[in-house]
């Protein structure tokens, strides 16, 4: 018997119409329920507190990694000039949380705090590549920050910054 003449039976009455059964369970839409909102605004904070503790930590390991370097030169019986240096850079960089270091020198007072380490950083003859390390950013957001140093501290583009940094930096150590 094929399919049609089944149907010529089921329609004369001559066959009988099978019951309906379900063989896979109807899937209703799931009703969401308020707490969603509350879960993702959750989530959201969640997120923006590990990035601020993630910050935190990349901030407090630069400062450390400072005193690290400083170590090592006490270690390795390096030029005490050289161990100066890195502990003027260690000043400053303290200084620039403590207002009356901070007052000592208008200069480095304008500068914040990521400004303050790449002219320190220019000051010992890093590259734009290792200060991008240092900080770990770009090079173009290293060359933009060297930007914002020359706009505050008023030099022409003629003027090297290295100069400029290590004039600020002698009136600052006298």
């Amino acid at each position: 018997m094929n399919s049609q003449d089944y149907m010529d039976e089921l329609i004369s009455g001559l066959a009988e119409v099978p019951s309906f059964e379900e063989l896979e369970p109807t899937v209703l839409p799931l009703e969401t329920s308020g707490l969603d909102g509350i879960l993702w605004v959750s989530l959201g904070v969640a997120l923006i507190g590990l990035g601020w503790m993630l910050a935190k930590h990349i901030v407090n390991a630069r400062k450390w990694s400072q005193w690290r370097s400083l170590k090592m030169f006490f270690e390795s019986n390096s030029s005490l000039e050289m161990a100066q240096v890195e502990f003027r850079t260690l000043e400053i960089l303290i200084g620039v949380f403590d207002n009356t270091a901070r007052a000592n020198n208008a200069d480095w007072m304008l500068l914040t705090h990521s400004e303050i380490e790449v002219a320190l950083a220019t000051l010992q003859d890093k590259t734009v590549g290792q200060i991008a390390a240092d900080l770990s950013c770009t090079k173009s957001h290293v060359y933009n920050i060297r930007a914002a140093i020359r706009k505050k501290w008023g030099l022409e583009s003629s003027e090297l910054l290295k100069a400029a940094v290590e004039e600020r930096y002698q009136a600052y150590i006298n």
